[in-house]
């Protein structure tokens, strides 16, 4: 019981410490306003590269739908030229 109690003692301690050595003003520091203007700004470009990467992923799909769509015109065009030339050479 003595050592759970001399634990329970020391945590309150240790937190009242931490408590007692963060400043609690209503106003940023110059530091955290730095900070925040570089997380804002890095936000910002993490969307804008978001933001193209998406738009190259829709382009490449586009390419993508118009190669295939021209792979089965031209294999319609084979199948076509197999079919007349087997009925022309029989």
């Amino acid at each position: 019981m003595k050592k759970t109690k001399k634990i329970s003692v020391s945590f309150l301690v240790l937190f009242s410490l931490a408590l007692l050595s963060t400043s609690c003003t209503k106003w940023a520091t110059e530091e955290q306003l730095k900070q925040l203007d570089e997380i804002k700004e890095a936000s910002t470009s993490a969307d804008q590269s978001i933001a193209d990467k998406r738009k190259e992923r829709d382009d490449l799909k586009a390419q993508v739908a118009a190669k295939e769509k021209e792979l089965k015109e031209l294999e319609a065009n084979r199948d076509f030229i197999k079919k007349k030339l087997g009925k022309d050479g029989q």
